[in-house]
C-alpha cells in the first residue's frame, strides 16, 4: 500500500451528520454463500495438479487457456483470522467472483504476534507457529473454494537487533532501497522465503511451492531505489534521506566500482562527463533580488477553495539587500495547490533542465513544493521539487524540466496552500544550468566520485546523470534476478514470479525484463496526513470523481504503458479509499480499462479486517467487504472481465533504447509515484500501449503516437466512452452494459439495447447476461444498480474533506436513485424481480412492451429503489403476462394481497388471520368452474401466505378468491 506523505493541514471544524432522504439498508452478508438463480454463477472447485498456472506469452494459462484474475487484498492481521470466520467468508468471497487473493504484509510489525509472522520486540528469524497455522488454515481454504494466492514476501518486515543486524532501529520505512543492496538483508530475505514456501502445510499436505493454489509471487513491495533517488532518499538520515552511514558508504562503493568497470582511466572518464554541446544560460526571473520599488507584474498569486493568501515586499526580513519578497498566509486551503505564487510568461525548450535558485525562511518549519507547468489551457504539469524550509536563512537548489516546447506561457509556481503563517524568498533565480562534469577532487582511482541527487540532475553533465541511472537501474535488476534465480532454482518455486511494484516509470520497465510478469499500483484519492503518518485524527481526501478528471486520472497511471508486450501484466493493488462520496465508480471503471488493456489480474485493496467484517459498517480507508456500494458491483463486473466480455484491443507496440531509459531524467519531473512515460497518459484513457523492447537498436519514434483527446475519451475498440466534462463513464458490449458517474448525464444517451430516460445522483448501473446469449437474447439477465454508501450517523467537516474519526456507526445506508430507462430484448415479456443482498427474488413485476421493430421489443422499465431497496435486480423472458387486480374492497381481516412468485410461475397469496380458523381458497374460471380449491385449518393467528401454480393456465381471465374476498387474475 501507497503510504505517501501529501502535505495538507487537518481541518478540525465539524459539520452535521448527513443522511440519505429515503436511504435504505442493502447488507450483503459476509458469510452468504448461496445459490442464486439471478447472480452470476462462478466456478468454486478446488484447485488440484491440473490447475496450475504458467505463462505463455502475455497471458497467465490454467489448462492451456487465458486466465484473468479477480482479487483482493489481505493484509496483516486479516492473514491471520480465525478459523471459523475463514470457513464463513471465504466461500462467499468465491461466490462475489473472487478467484485470486493477495496475502500482504505478513510479516507487518504492527498488528501484534498473534497478527503477524513475528513476535513483537522479538527476532523476525522465527515465524511464529500460531501465526503460521491460521495462514496455513486460510489457505487452505482459498485453496477449496478454487480461490487461487499471490505470496508477498518482502513488504514491512521491521528488522530487529536480535536478527544480528547492527542498528535496526534506525531503518526507516521498513530498510525499503536497503534490502535491495545490504548483502545481510538480502541473505535474511532468502531465509524467509525458504522458511515460508517450503514448510509442510498440514492442511493441504504439501509445501506452498508445490502447491497449485499458489499462482504467483511478488519479491518485494513498493520498494524501488529508482524511485528512492527520484524522492532524493539516497542518503544518510542526517543529510534528509533514508540510509545509515554504512549503507550511504556501501552504495556510493558500488557506484564507484561500477563507474571503474565502465571506464578505464581518469581520462576516458573527464571526457565522457563533460559538459559538450552546452547551451547558453538565460535568466527567467527578472529582479530576483527584489531591490526594486515593486514587485514585478510577473508575480501573481492564486487562492482557490476559499484560501487567502497575499504577498508584498518586505524590507525588515532578507537574505540580501534591502528587500524580500513576503508571502502571508492567512487561511489555508485543504491541498497546497489551492496557494500558488506563481511567475508567469517566459519560455522553456522540451528536454531542458532548468536551476531554481532561491534563499528562504518562514515562520515555522515547513514544506515548500516549487513546481513548473504550461500556464494556460491545459495547464501541463511538467516537473516539481520540495524543500524543506525553517526560521533561518537558507539558501536551496532544485532542477525542474520542461516535457514540451513553451513559448512565454511557462509557470514557475510555490504551493504553499497546506498551512498558514509566513515565507520569504529573495534571490530568486531560474536560468539553463552551467553543466558541471568531475568535481575539482574526484578521482576514479580514489573511488570518491560522489552520487547525485535526482534533484541536481539539471547541473551535471548528462552523461554522468546518465551514468548514475544505469547504476541505480541495474542494482535493482540484478537484486530481482538473483533472488528470481533463488526462488526458482534452489527453492523449486513453480510459477510466476515479479520483481516490485507501484513502479516510477519506463525505468523499472527495465528493470523487469527478465521476470516473469510485470505489476504495479495506483490509487485515487488515496488519504493524506498532514502530520503523523496514519493518525487517525488527522487526514484528509479531496472528496472528488476520478471521472471528472482527465489528467492525473487513476486509470491512466495504473495502466501507464511500462508494461512488455509478451509478459502478462496485473495492478496487485487498486483503490478509490472511502470515505469517498464518489466511490461507486471504482469498479466499472477498472472493469472496463482493465479488460481493454489486456491485464492479466486486478486485486482491489483491500478485502477485510477480522475486527470490522461481521460489522454492518464502513471502517477504514481501503476495506470493501463492508463497503456494499462496491460489493455489489462484484458478481457483474468480475464475471465482465474474468469471462472476455469486453474487447482487448489491439496495443501500440513502443520500444525504448537503453538510452532513452537512462538519459529519461531530462524530462522526467513527476517524483517517486509518478508513472514516466515520454508520452501524454492520459492517452491510455484510448490507445492501449506495451512496450516491445528496452533495448531497441534506436530511440523510440514517439511521432508515430496519436495525439490525445480532450475530455472526451474514446477507447479503440468503441466500447468505453469516457467523458470528464460530465463525469460520466460508459460500456457497451453485446453481453455487458455499464453507465457510471452523473447518470443524468447520460438521459437520451444511446447505449446499444439501454437508454436512461430518467435518472439523478451518482451511481453505476450495469446489465449483464449471465448466460453465452447476447443481451437481448437471454432468458435471464442480471442488474445492479448501485449508489452512494454511508454509514449512520457519519460526520463529515466542514469541507467534507475529512471524518476525522467520526465514521459513524451500523447500519449502513444507501442512497436510492429512481432510474427509468428503455432497453431492447427479444423477448415477448419482461418479468422483473427485485433481488435480497443474498441474490433471491423477493417480488417480481411483469413489463409489456412500448414498441416493437423487427424481432425487438422495447420495453419501459423502472427501478425505484426508494420502494424497493435494493441494489440487485434480475429480468426474466416470458410468454405470459400475470396481473393482479383487487375486484373490491376486503372483506372483514383478511387482508388480502396476490403477486407472482418471482421464482417460477407460481402465484403468492398473502393474508392475515386474526385468530385459528378454516379458510377456503379456490381458483374459478371466467365460466364459473373452480379449477383449484384449498381448506386449509390455521392454529396460530397471523400472516399466511400460500401458492398457486399457474403455469399450464391458458390466456384468459381467472378470479381467486379466499373466504368472501376475490380478486381478478389476469393471465396472457
Amino acid at each position: 500500500m501507497k503510504k505517501q506523505l501529501v502535505l495538507f493541514l487537518f481541518i478540525c471544524q465539524i459539520g452535521k451528520s448527513q443522511s440519505f432522504e429515503g436511504g435504505f439498508n442493502f447488507r450483503i452478508p459476509y458469510n452468504d454463500n448461496s445459490v442464486s438463480a439471478f447472480l452470476p454463477k462462478f466456478p468454486q472447485n478446488p484447485i488440484t495438479d491440473t490447475d496450475r498456472v504458467s505463462v505463455l506469452g502475455n497471458n497467465f494459462i490454467v489448462k492451456g487457456k487465458p486466465y484473468k484474475f479477480w482479487g483482493v487484498n489481505v493484509g496483516a492481521a486479516a492473514c491471520f483470522q480465525q478459523k471459523v470466520l475463514v470457513d464463513q467468508f471465504v466461500p462467499h468471497m468465491a461466490k462475489m467472483g473472487i478467484n485470486l487473493v493477495r496475502l500482504h504484509h505478513l510479516d507487518n510489525p504492527w498488528a501484534g504476534e498473534n497478527f503477524s509472522f513475528f513476535k513483537t520486540n522479538g527476532t523476525t528469524r522465527a515465524i511464529t507457529p500460531a501465526s503460521l497455522d491460521k495462514f496455513e488454515y486460510m489457505t487452505s481454504q482459498f485453496k477449496q473454494n478454487g480461490i487461487y494466492i499471490n505470496l508477498n514476501l518482502n513488504v514491512s518486515r521491521t528488522f530487529s537487533k536480535l536478527d544480528g543486524v547492527l542498528d535496526a532501529d534506525s531503518l526507516k520505512d521498513f530498510a525499503k532501497g536497503v534490502t535491495i543492496f545490504d548483502p545481510q538483508l538480502i541473505a535474511l530475505q532468502k531465509e524467509y522465503a525458504k522458511q515460508i514456501l517450503t514448510h509442510v502445510n498440514p492442511y493441504t499436505g504439501l509445501k506452498l511451492i508445490d502447491d497449485p493454489a499458489l499462482a504467483v509471487v511478488e519479491i518485494i513491495n513498493e520498494n524501488t531505489l529508482y524511485g528512492m533517488w527520484k524522492d532524493n532518499q539516497l542518503k544518510t538520515t542526517k543529510q534528509g534521506g533514508n540510509l545509515l552511514v554504512r549503507q550511504d558508504a556501501l552504495l556510493t562503493k558500488m557506484w564507484n566500482d561500477f563507474i571503474l568497470k565502465k571506464y578505464k582511466n581518469q581520462v576516458e572518464l573527464a571526457a565522457a562527463w563533460a559538459n559538450t554541446g552546452g547551451v547558453q544560460s538565460v535568466e527567467r526571473i527578472a529582479n530576483g533580488n527584489f531591490e526594486v520599488p515593486t514587485l514585478n507584474s510577473k508575480w501573481q498569486m492564486e487562492n482557490h477553495e476559499g484560501a487567502v493568501a497575499t504577498f508584498a515586499l518586505d524590507s525588515k526580513e532578507k537574505a540580501s539587500g534591502d528587500n524580500s519578497m513576503k508571502i502571508q498566509i492567512d487561511k489555508r486551503g485543504a491541498a497546497d495547490w489551492h496557494i500558488q505564487m506563481k511567475y508567469v510568461n517566459f519560455t522553456v525548450k522540451k528536454g531542458q533542465s532548468y536551476v531554481v535558485k532561491l534563499s528562504a525562511k518562514a515562520s515555522k518549519v515547513r514544506k515548500l513544493q516549487i513546481s513548473m507547468t504550461r500556464d494556460n489551457a491545459p495547464y501541463t504539469y511538467y516537473s516539481g521539487s520540495e524543500v524543506e524550509i525553517n526560521t533561518i536563512w537558507k539558501t536551496y537548489k532544485v532542477t525542474l524540466s520542461a516535457s514540451e516546447d513553451n513559448d512565454n506561457q511557462a509557470r514557475m509556481a510555490f504551493m504553499v496552500g497546506n498551512d498558514e503563517g509566513s515565507i520569504w524568498i529573495d534571490d530568486i533565480s531560474m536560468a539553463e544550468p552551467q553543466l558541471l562534469s568531475l568535481e575539482s577532487n574526484e578521482l576514479l582511482t580514489q573511488k570518491n566520485l560522489r552520487r547525485i541527487d535526482y534533484s541536481e540532475r539539471g547541473i551535471y553533465g548528462p552523461q554522468r546523470m546518465a551514468d548514475q541511472a544505469e547504476f541505480i537501474i541495474n542494482t535493482q535488476k540484478n537484486f530481482m534476478e538473483n533472488m528470481r534465480t533463488y526462488l526458482k532454482d534452489t527453492l523449486g518455486v513453480k510459477v510466476p514470479i515479479t520483481g516490485t511494484n507501484a513502479l516510477t516509470g519506463i525505468q523499472q520497465g527495465l528493470e523487469h525484463e527478465n521476470m516473469d510478469y510485470i505489476d504495479d499500483h495506483n490509487y485515487w484519492d488515496h488519504p493524506q496526513f498532514p502530520g503523523i503518518p496514519w493518525d487517525e485524527n488527522n487526514w484528509l481526501i479531496n472528496n472528488t470523481p476520478n471521472l471528472k478528471t482527465k489528467d492525473g486520472n487513476a486509470i491512466s497511471g495504473a495502466m501507464a504503458g511500462i508494461n512488455f508486450a509478451n509478459k502478462p501484466f496485473t495492478v496487485s493493488e487498486y483503490m478509490h479509499a472511502a470515505p469517498n462520496k464518489y466511490r461507486v465508480e471504482m469498479v466499472p471503471t477498472m472493469t472496463a480499462y482493465s479488460a481493454f488493456h489486456g491485464v492479466d489480474g486486478i486485486m482491489y485493496f483491500d478485502y477485510n479486517t477480522e475486527e470490522t467484517i461481521k460489522q454492518d459498517k464502513q471502517q477504514g480507508f481501503f476495506t470493501v467487504a463492508n463497503d456494499n456500494s462496491v460489493m455489489s458491483l462484484f458478481p457483474s463486473c468480475a464475471f465482465a472481465y474474468r469471462y472476455g466480455l469486453i474487447k482487448e484491443a489491439t496495443p501500440i507496440i513502443v520500444n525504448y533504447s537503453e538510452k532513452d531509459i537512462y538519459n529519461s531524467f531530462k524530462t522526467d519531473g513527476e517524483g517517486r509515484w509518478g508513472k514516466y512515460v515520454p508520452y501524454d497518459k492520459t492517452l491510455q484513457l484510448t490507445n492501449s500501449f506495451q512496450v516491445g523492447s528496452y533495448r531497441s537498436s534506436e530511440v523510440s519514434q514517439l511521432f508515430k503516437i496519436p495525439s490525445p483527446q480532450n475530455n472526451i475519451f474514446i477507447t479503440s475498440t468503441n466500447e468505453t466512452n469516457l467523458n470528464t466534462s460530465k463525469g460520466l463513464l460508459t460500456t457497451t458490449t453485446p453481453k455487458f452494459l455499464a453507465v457510471t458517474g452523473f447518470l443524468a448525464e447520460a438521459i437520451n444517451n444511446n447505449l446499444g439495447n439501454l437508454t436512461i430516460k430518467a435518472a439523478k445522483e451518482f451511481g453505476a448501473l450495469t446489465w449483464l447476461s449471465t448466460s453465452n446469449k447476447a443481451l437481448i437474447d437471454a432468458d435471464t439477465t442480471f442488474l445492479t444498480l448501485s449508489t452512494q454508501m454511508r454509514n449512520s450517523n457519519m460526520i463529515w467537516n466542514v469541507a467534507n474533506t475529512s471524518l476525522g474519526k467520526n465514521w459513524g456507526a451500523e447500519p449502513t445506508v444507501m442512497q436510492p436513485i429512481d432510474l427509468k430507462m428503455n432497453l431492447n430484448s427479444k423477448a415477448e415479456y419482461l418479468k422483473l424481480h427485485v433481488l435480497s443482498p443474498t441474490g433471491a427474488s423477493l417480488s417480481s413485476k411483469y413489463f409489456k412492451p412500448i414498441s416493437k421493430s423487427g424481432d425487438l421489443n422495447t420495453f419501459e422499465i423502472t427501478l425505484t429503489q426508494t420502494a424497493d431497496k435494493t441494489l440487485w435486480y434480475a429480468l426474466e423472458k416470458t410468454s405470459k403476462f400475470i396481473e393482479a387486480v383487487l375486484a373490491n374492497e376486503p372483506i372483514e381481516h383478511l387482508k388480502l394481497a396476490t403477486f407472482p412468485n418471482p421464482s417460477s410461475d407460481l402465484l403468492n397469496i398473502t393474508f392475515e388471520v386474526k385468530s385459528p380458523k378454516n379458510v377456503a381458497i379456490s381458483l374459478i374460471n371466467s365460466v364459473g368452474q373452480v379449477i383449484f380449491g384449498l381448506s386449509k385449518n390455521y392454529t396460530f393467528a397471523g400472516k399466511k401466505t400460500e401458492q398457486i401454480s399457474v403455469k399450464t393456465l391458458v390466456s384468459g381471465v381467472y378470479f381467486l378468491k379466499v373466504d368472501e374476498e376475490t380478486t381478478k387474475i389476469l393471465v396472457e
